[in-house]
């Protein structure tokens, strides 16, 4: 069974990586650089902005920034043991591309003809892209659904005080965000700061995705439909909220584990 891994770059895709090659479980990595799509969602965004919310939008940027350096930190601390997770498997080709649904990208993915297709963190892919693998497309979204579709699922879940909710879902890939079938899913339980929860999500997430190609491989993966009547659709968090998360308390556990 060959698997193509579509990722944007990042510590989590490498650490994801790492596991699944470990596995056995890996055959050609496409990188998606993403500046065109972060641009578009940034225009997007200060198009819907009055101009007098601006300041606060130019706020919840910088913001945001710090948020993303200080994870960074954390996760490079975590990683750090292992000086190979610096970069991608040695051996597995790496293909970099603009955007996960342009011709270079198809033209990568159709020359790898990978059986399973693995997502993470990439743009909206449409069916050219999610037509190529012979057998499923697989993505991992560091949310449980259908609670926490969108970004930054394990934010929302603890400004909402909903700890029982941090985890990770491995959903069927079909056209829209986060809206596929449930293949497996599992929470994190237990952790003394923020960025730890966080890291245990990242854990759980590699763990589960490699679980699931082992039961897609026997025949045995499941595929339950969401409950569409307890969906929900988190935005980027901005400066208020990342404020507010700042100053949010994890409650006291004996060890920090995943269910």
């Amino acid at each position: 069974m060959s698997v193509a891994f579509l990722c944007r770059e990042g510590p989590v895709a490498r650490y994801i990586a790492h596991a699944l090659h470990a596995r056995g479980r890996l055959d050609v990595i496409v990188v998606e650089r993403g500046r065109g799509a972060r641009r578009r969602k940034l225009e997007r965004e200060w198009a819907r902005t009055a101009w007098w919310r601006a300041p606060l939008f130019a706020l919840d940027l910088v913001a945001l920034a710090a948020y993303g350096r200080l994870w960074a930190r954390h996760v490079a601390t975590e990683m750090k043991l292992d000086p190979a997770l610096a970069g991608f498997p040695v051996g597995i080709p790496v293909h970099v591309v603009e955007d996960a649904n342009d011709a270079g990208c198809l033209r990568v993915l159709t020359e790898a003809e990978p059986d399973v297709l693995v997502v993470l963190g990439t743009s909206i892919l449409g069916p050219p892209i999610l037509d190529v693998p012979k057998e499923v497309a697989l993505n991992i979204h560091g949310g449980i659904v259908p609670r926490y579709r969108n970004v930054h699922s394990e934010v929302w879940a603890v400004l909402d005080d909903d700890l029982d909710n941090v985890g990770t879902s491995i959903l069927h890939l079909g056209e829209g965000i986060d809206r596929g079938a449930i293949a497996l899913q599992g929470r994190v339980k237990g952790a003394r700061t923020f960025l730890a929860l966080r890291w245990l999500n990242v854990e759980l997430s590699a763990r589960l995705i490699c679980d699931a190609l082992d039961r897609h491989e026997a025949g045995t993966l499941p595929r339950e439909a969401q409950d569409s009547t307890q969906a929900g659709f988190y935005r980027t968090p901005g400066f208020r909220d990342l404020l507010r998360l700042s100053h949010t308390r994890l409650p006291p556990r004996a060890d920090d584990s995943v269910a």
